[in-house]
């Protein structure tokens, strides 16, 4: 997810005296994501959580990349216990046994949730990566599909990107006309990267690279951006708390996947940890997080709960045109081409 929702550090110290007989409470630390996510996350599960059990809570956020958890474990010095990852890098921090096997701790329940578990993997909440304009700008006349994103002619201006080659290969080869239901698969193929990147190279004149969801919308607003990719519940949150009239274009493709918690692997409070995740998988503090930013919940029980005005504004409304990041097949593509594909990233924006 930089984090699919902000950048700037957030501290929130809780400390509680509930039936703590003057006791220091223990302590739990959390690497968030920051921005709407991460605000409603506090609300809905980080403070209740502190209020009942008197576990003095740390916020902080990072850029949802995979170095940062690597190296925290590799020189064995946690900032965190806790840490939400995404649908690129979660499975890729389990596979490298940075995060901890939690399966067999009672945190959660396949029942409760419609796709397979990871061992490692807490499902939280659905978000999606979509295309968004400024409807004060261009109203109702501005691009339907990603083509129209790469057509700088019919819409002249910067476009906004995610700083990171996951979450930006898969548009380029939505521009070039690869279908949602296809994407994966073009990826997955022999010529899917190379293709990615060549139609990358039309654009490349006109993107402005951003690592952070705020980042974007604001200069989306200030009109340095004539369109950005960004993330669902950021924008419809701009919308509500700012009163701006971002337009999310669902019908052109967007990526959705999950957002997980996490426990980093060797965490010296286990037990506040896995406290922490198993309640924030409940039904109640999903909904609640839902019913503050709409990203849809995983816990399929919080459905019932959910404020049925929020229905049009989640994913979960638009996924017959979704790539959908939680497939195997695209998620096995990561697993094994992230490290080389941040590299030959990298390598291309220094030319």
């Amino acid at each position: 997810m930089k984090s699919k929702y902000g950048k700037s550090a957030v501290l929130l110290s809780l400390a509680m005296a509930v039936g703590l007989s003057g006791a220091q409470a223990a302590e739990l630390r959390i690497g968030g994501v920051g921005g709407a996510a991460q605000a409603a996350a506090t609300e809905s599960m980080v403070k209740p959580y502190a209020a009942k059990t008197g576990i003095h809570v740390v916020e902080d956020e990072y850029d949802q990349k995979l170095a940062e958890i690597r190296s925290q474990v590799e020189a064995n010095s946690l900032k965190w216990d806790v840490v939400m990852v995404g649908p690129s890098i979660g499975p890729l921090a389990c596979d490298e046994g940075l995060l901890e096997d939690v399966s067999a701790k009672g945190v959660m329940d396949q029942a409760d949730f419609a796709k397979p578990l990871n061992p490692c993997l807490v499902p939280m909440f659905s978000s999606s990566g979509v295309m968004v304009y400024d409807g004060a700008k261009l109203g109702d006349n501005g691009p339907k599909t990603w083509a129209d994103f790469w057509d700088v002619t019919k819409f002249p201006g910067k476009r906004g990107f995610y700083n990171a080659p996951n979450e930006t290969l898969e548009l380029a080869l939505l521009a070039d006309g690869v279908t949602p239901a296809d994407l994966t698969k073009v990826l997955n193929s022999p010529e899917g990267v190379d293709r990615a990147f060549k139609k990358l190279d039309e654009l490349k004149p006109n993107i402005q690279w951003w690592n952070s969801a705020s980042e974007a919308l604001q200069l989306l607003a200030s009109g340095d951006l004539a369109m950005t990719y960004a993330w669902n519940g950021r924008v419809t949150k701009a919308n509500k708390d700012d009163k701006r009239d971002f337009r999310i274009v669902w019908d052109a493709g967007h990526l959705n996947g999950s957002q997980f918690y996490a426990v980093m692997k060797g965490s010296p409070n286990m037990d506040a940890a896995l406290g922490f995740v198993k309640f924030a998988a409940e039904p109640a503090q999903q909904a609640a997080f839902t019913n503050i930013t709409p990203y849809a919940p995983l816990n399929m029980k919080a459905v019932p709960m959910l404020d049925p005005t929020l229905a049009e504004v989640l994913p979960s409304s638009h996924m017959d045109t979704a790539v959908d990041q939680d497939d195997p097949a695209y998620v096995s593509f990561w697993l094994d081409k992230m490290d080389s594909l941040n590299e030959r990233f990298a390598a291309w924006q220094a030319q």
